[in-house]
């Protein structure tokens, strides 16, 4: 009886342990499957991101988009931005050897994206938005991806040398002469018109030769500056006036510049620096030492007139702003103004 017993014991149990091993296997095959399936739909949604490794085999598109003929290029801009860790504390997370980036602000995006995200926008004139839907964040992601990498790439593209023939400067017109606070006398050469929106009470009669009133728009100027060395830099700036003297001009954009107290010293939105008051100019650009990477980046510009032609190929800055978006487009002008050095060569170099 009591073997029967056992057996009978048994018996029940291997049955147990036959039916919990099939719902084992058979919820392994259902991880298995499901695994499966997530797998092909992020292949699928890889493949149809907006990001650099998806332009890696048509060099049309990255040149589209970026600029650069070539993902090699690219590639070698984006080592040459973020290689000062200094210039880059604050403004651009993580290691860039791993790929991807530590937790935090826009660290779904890898610094080849991020860059891709900034170039896009320069070149094409996307919206935030369109920004956003392209690369899967949020528009405060993309608006603080790209406030700060323009400010890091302004202040690495500052670093390159650059000048420019004094036949060409000689034949250029509009310029004039500006004696900047540090001293240096340098000619100032107006390039380009930067349109902003005009508030409704700002458009009211004015008196003055230059006064346009009722006008939507007001402008900025985009500007080069020429060193007595040779050397050019970029930056923009209020309108000069036709019927005043550039120290004149200086003078007033530098009363403006102090009225506008905190917000003016912080660089932000809000008509920021006036004029060319607050012009930061490169540390080579007036006594012309330079480093051996700068002796090595160093370009030259023939032609100051098809240089504008080519900055004016980024679209950024053809299209028309608020006022509260002054400061970024300045450092805009600037960038591309530099890209374009990088970008077309030979430009009557060597």
């Amino acid at each position: 009886m009591q073997n029967a017993s056992l057996r009978c014991e048994r018996e029940a149990l291997e049955r147990k342990l036959r039916k919990a091993q099939e719902q084992v296997d058979s919820t392994s095959s259902t991880v298995l499957f499901l695994s499966k399936q997530v797998k092909e739909k992020e292949g699928k949604v890889k493949e149809a991101a907006f990001s650099v490794d998806n332009m890696k085999g048509s060099n049309k598109w990255v040149r589209f988009y970026t600029g650069f003929d070539s993902i090699t290029k690219f590639d070698a801009f984006l080592h040459f931005v973020t290689q000062d860790p200094g210039v880059c504390s604050g403004k651009i997370r993580g290691n860039i050897a791993r790929g991807r980036l530590d937790a935090g602000p826009h660290s779904t995006l890898s610094h080849a994206d991020q860059l891709l995200l900034v170039m896009c926008r320069l070149r094409l004139g996307l919206l935030l938005q369109d920004l956003a839907y392209r690369f899967r964040i949020s528009e405060t992601t993309v608006s603080r991806v790209w406030l700060n990498w323009t400010e890091v790439i302004q202040t690495r593209l500052m670093q390159i040398p650059v000048t420019c023939s004094p036949k060409y400067v000689q034949a250029f017109e509009p310029k004039r002469k500006l004696q900047h606070r540090g001293g240096d006398a340098l000619t100032l050469l107006d390039c380009t018109d930067l349109f902003f929106e005009a508030q409704s009470k700002e458009r009211t009669p004015a008196t003055g030769p230059w006064r346009q009133p009722y006008r939507n728009h007001y402008v900025r100027r985009g500007y080069a500056l020429v060193a007595p060395s040779g050397y050019l830099t970029f930056a923009s700036g209020t309108a000069l006036g036709d019927g005043s003297t550039a120290a004149e001009d200086e003078e007033e954009e530098e009363e403006e510049d102090e009225e506008e107290g905190a917000e003016a010293a912080a660089g932000g939105g809000g008509g920021g620096e006036r004029g060319l008051a607050g012009l930061k100019l490169p540390t080579f650009f007036t006594d012309g030492a330079l480093t051996e990477e700068q002796r090595g980046l160093s370009r030259q510009v023939l032609s100051i007139r098809s240089h504008v032609d080519k900055v004016l190929n980024f679209r950024f800055l053809k299209c028309v702003y608020p006022r509260t978006m002054e400061s970024q487009v300045d450092r805009a002008w600037t960038i591309c103004s530099y890209l374009a050095c990088l970008l077309h060569e030979p430009m009557g170099l060597r």
